[in-house]
């Protein structure tokens, strides 16, 4: 047993180890827990400290502490040190005691001693140790530099941590509840506090884009600068200026993350480069105006611009790229936010008229905006009235009477046309335009066309007047004016008028050809002097320019004589459609037309050729230009004896137009005369203003009629005055000195006047009176007239020959034109109340035809020419009966449809097979060569259909006329402007 002495000395030591211990314990355990705890202060101070790295330090102070608390606890607690062990430590803290203290205390417990040792001696051991340790002091063994380290430490740590929880009081909080529990979502605490800033930033593909960093109101810490980096890209760096800083990022193209560092601050955000929402389609839903009748229709808006027709309403309808957030509407001043469904967004219903432009912005589900706003442009159009024109007929057309024109008309709508009307009024007439529909339409049908026929007799146009023709078309608008064509001028010309025209024309030709002889002959001048030069002259320069001016001058003499020969051939085909031009005229017309195309042909082409080589052949220049000269010598002799005969064959015309013009004022009077006899019974006693108004308007008519006569009878007296001057035939002048004596313009303009006064009585006679003296004096001309045929070229056919040649072709038109005026009257026979007057009128033009049919018949010796002839002399007679009845069907279309095959047969025949040059020329003229028509401009385009007469098992086939007279601009400008001279002349009185 241990001394007590000795054993109060191991107890002390045992306390200063137990409280040395202990203060290594709680200093180095909480020293654990506090530098732990600091390391995750000094993290969260740069950065989000993870999860992972919270937990591992957090559990490394407990670590720490625990295994510390497992040392203290296992000496302490568990395991208590005995005295050996407390000697143990006692022996390494003082090395002076050695093995003494250990030993002393190994055999004071007895343990492990051999059996023979005495106990005595074991005391006495251990009592000697305990006195030598009396003056050792245990507690000096205890080692205590770890725990002053320890505890040093942890004062540190305490005051650091106690500072930290007294100057940055939240940010020590906040690593608190982060390091006791680092799972929890604690959001880390930073001296910089910024406004939220999202995780993710959807920005423009490609575009450059901001970053703003703002400071909230909170923030402990406003640093002066701050950084961004996205990616691997250079970082980028932007000065606080009042709390904010703003970067600017170059567009992106790819998705990456973007570091912001501010202050303690570090934000990471997830770009995400997505394109702008575009447009992908904009439609507008369209309610059309209710008059139109149209359903309702979708247009797509194209370059921002839609049209819309006056009156309707319109729905815009947008369609984007992706899904949207927002969008704004705005027209003028005002913005309305509409609806979004997904990508689709549309207007309310919108009235064009109050709209101007309509912008659109859009934002869609990631905050992106439309580039530029899209703006759509609504421009209001007017329902245009329709577009009309007439086809197939010139600005100014002129017919005879007894011809038939096609009118054509056509019509278009921008969207529906109710029908389309063709008008007509007449010159000097009084009363309403006429108008025939020509076609019904419907809302929906944008064309119509449709065509008339005129007819100066089915439309009760008399001879000597302007009709003034237009198409109109109306379309679906309420109250709007019909869309109307041009107006064009239909002259409807007496045959004596139509000849007077044609002789002018004939004088023009006349003087062309004149003034190409007077050109012709100065060329020849020129190229004699130029053969008489010498040799050496000839080949010079000067000479070869003055043959090449020359060769040119010949070239246009050539192209002139085409012309002229062109123009002759445009005024044979209306020579031929007027029976009063003489025979004998139109055939020496195409005698010349003959003449003129064999001289273009033959010395003129010679001439030409014969300046070429002159010109091109220095050598040869004197012969060839001898050859010209003989050619040229040719020519003008050919042009003036053409010249010469167009003179004399014009005389011819003018007497024989003087005879027409005068029988035809015979006939108007007369007409006059019988008019007056059969409203006598009517108006006998009664005064200009008591007369009915059928009967007034009657009168009023007869009233111009006589002021025509009295102006042709004037244009005569004139004429007859230069005529005489001309031919100084005496004839003329007697007649002229004659209507002074009987003074004829007073005469006319008493008769007038008696029509004005309703003298009807003194009207009939006195008509009678002057219809007889006008036919005296045209049988007086008649008688006079120099008959003689004028001597010509031999042609293919003898000269008989030829006139028998133009009456068949002359007869045949007559025929063709008949029936077309036949057909007509048909058609317009229900409503006509003058069905049975203009039948019998087309039964006087049937009987006139017979009549020429009979004389020609008496002419020809050709027997198979002459039964033909008697043939078609019958089926004439057979016809007029027909139209007497009156009877316009199908059977007298049949009629004079054989009467036509006939005349063409006897054309065949009259020709004998010669087919030259002037027969088929004057076939072609009147479509013989075509197999039918009218030589007077029109084509044969309708359908054939057959028809059968009475007398007759054989069918014929029934060919129609477009036109019978052609439009004057289509050949000849100068008739155009004779036509037009005339008829000013004709309104200014």
């Amino acid at each position: 047993m241990l001394p007590e002495s000795l054993q109060q000395n191991l107890k002390q030591f045992e306390k200063r180890l137990f409280m040395v211990e202990s203060i290594v314990f709680v200093c180095g355990g909480l020293l654990g827990v506090f530098v732990s705890f600091l390391l995750l202060f000094v993290s969260d101070r740069f950065w989000d400290t993870p999860v992972l790295l919270r937990f591992i330090l957090t559990l490394a102070g407990c670590v720490v502490f625990g295994f510390i608390g497992a040392w203290w606890a296992r000496y302490w607690l568990v395991r208590r040190r005995d005295s050996r062990s407390l000697a143990k430590l006692v022996q390494k803290g003082m090395s002076g005691i050695g093995d003494r203290l250990l030993g002393a205390v190994e055999l004071a417990e007895g343990k492990d001693l051999p059996p023979n040792v005495s106990p005595a001696l074991c005391q006495a051991a251990i009592d000697q140790v305990a006195e030598q340790m009396k003056e050792y002091d245990f507690k000096g063994a205890v080692e205590n530099r770890r725990s002053r380290m320890l505890s040093l430490s942890m004062v540190l740590c305490s005051v650091l941590i106690a500072g930290l929880a007294v100057f940055v009081g939240p940010a020590f909080r906040n690593s608190l509840k982060r390091w006791r529990s680092p799972a929890a979502d604690v959001p880390r605490y930073t001296f910089v506090s910024i406004e939220a800033m999202p995780d993710r930033l959807v920005v423009p593909h490609g575009e450059e884009f901001p970053i703003r960093i703002q400071l909230s109101k909170s923030t402990a810490w406003e640093p002066g600068t701050a950084a961004c980096q996205f990616e691997d890209q250079p970082e980028i760096r932007a000065e606080l200026v009042s709390g904010m800083a703003e970067f600017n990022l170059p567009g992106q193209v790819s998705e990456g993350d973007l570091l912001i560092r501010l202050g303690d601050v570090r934000r990471r955000i997830r770009i995400l480069p997505v394109f702008r929402p575009e447009l992908v389609e904009m439609v507008a839903k369209i309610e059309m105006p209710e008059y139109l009748g149209y359903s309702d229709y979708e247009k797509k808006i194209e370059a921002g611009t839609c049209e819309v027709l006056d009156g309707s309403t319109i729905l815009l309808e947008g369609r984007a790229s992706r899904e949207l957030r927002s969008v704004l509407f705005a027209s003028g001043t005002d913005e309305v936010a509409l609806e979004p469904r997904g990508p689709v967004f549309a207007t309310g219903v919108l009235d064009p008229a109050a709209m101007s432009n309509c912008v659109f912005r859009w934002e869609d589900v990631y905050g992106l905006q439309t580039r530029q706003p899209y703006t759509v442009r609504c421009i209001k159009v007017e329902d245009m009235a329709p577009v009309v024109e007439c086809r197939g007929i010139g600005r100014s057309v002129a017919i005879l009477e007894d011809e038939v024109i096609k009118i054509e008309a056509a019509a278009n709508d921008d969207f529906g046309l109710r029908d389309l009307r063709l008008s007509w009024s007449l010159s000097g007439e009084k009363g309403e335009t006429q108008e025939a529909l020509l076609a019904e339409g419907g809302r929906k049908q944008k064309d119509l066309d449709g065509s008339y026929l005129f007819s100066p007799i089915a439309d009760a146009v008399p001879e000597e007047t302007v009709v003034t023709v237009f198409a109109s078309a109306r379309d679906y608008r309420p109250g709007a004016k019909p869309g109307i064509s041009v107006a064009h001028r239909i002259y409807v010309l007496s045959k004596a008028t139509h000849a007077k025209l044609m002789q002018d024309l004939m004088e023009r030709v006349q003087t062309r050809i004149e003034d190409l002889a007077r050109a012709e002959k100065d060329l020849q001048r020129n190229n004699e002097d130029l053969a008489a030069s010498e040799p050496e002259d000839l080949k010079s320069r000067e000479s070869a320019e003055t043959t090449r001016k020359n060769e040119y001058r010949e070239r246009e003499n050539a192209r002139k004589l085409d012309d002229i020969s062109r123009e002759m051939q445009d005024l044979m085909k209306e020579l031929m459609r007027n029976s009063d031009i003489d025979t004998e005229a139109v055939k020496s017309w195409a005698e010349m037309i003959d003449q003129m195309q064999k001289l273009s042909q033959n010395e003129m082409s010679e001439a030409v050729e014969s300046m070429r080589k002159a010109s091109s052949d220095p050598s040869n220049r004197e012969e060839n230009l001898k050859d010209a000269i003989a050619a040229e010598q040719k020519i003008i002799e050919q042009l003036k004896n053409s010249a010469g005969k167009m003179g004399k064959t014009l005389e011819d015309m003018m007497a024989r137009n003087f005879v027409n013009r005068l029988l035809q004022l015979s006939q108007l009077q007369g007409q006059v005369g019988e008019t007056a006899k059969s409203i006598l019974p009517k108006t006998v006693g009664l005064s200009k203003d008591d007369l009915p108004a059928e009967i007034a308007k009657l009168v009023t008519g007869q009233e111009e009629k006589q002021l025509q006569i009295k102006k042709e009878a004037g244009y005569i007296y004139d004429d007859l005055g230069g005529y005489f001057n001309r031919t100084r035939k005496p004839v003329y002048d007697e007649i002229r000195k004659d209507m002074a004596a009987k003074e004829t313009p007073e005469e006319m303009q008493a008769m007038r006047d008696r029509i004005v006064q309703n003298l009807g009585v003194s009207v009939i006679e006195g008509s009678g009176k002057w219809s007889a003296q006008f036919k005296e004096w045209a049988e007086m001309l008649s008688k006079n007239s120099d008959q003689e045929g004028q001597d010509g070229e031999p042609q293919e056919l003898s000269a008989e020959d030829l006139e028998v040649l133009i009456e068949l072709l002359r007869l045949r038109q007559g025929e063709e034109q008949l029936r077309e005026q036949t057909r007509v009257l048909e058609e317009r026979k229900d409503g006509n109340l003058n069905y049975s007057s203009d039948a019998r009128k087309l039964a006087r033009k049937q009987k006139e035809l017979d009549s020429a049919t009979l004389d020609l018949q008496r002419k020809v010796k050709n027997k198979k020419l002459k039964q033909l002839l008697e043939k078609i002399d019958g089926e004439m007679l057979n016809a007029e009966v027909h139209l007497k009845r009156p009877q316009t069907d199908a059977d007298t279309v049949a009629i004079q449809t054989e009467i036509i095959e006939l005349l063409s047969m006897g054309v065949n025949q009259s020709s004998g097979g010669q087919m030259g040059g002037m027969s088929m020329m004057l076939m072609q003229m009147m479509g013989m060569g075509q197999g039918g028509g009218s030589y007077a401009g029109g084509t044969t385009d309708q359908d054939n259909l057959a028809f059968k007469g009475e007398d007759s098992e054989q069918e014929f086939e029934s060919r129609t006329v477009d036109t019978a007279g052609g439009a004057v601009e289509e050949w000849s400008e100068e008739f155009k402007d004779a036509l037009d001279a005339y008829y000013r002349a004709l309104e200014a009185n």
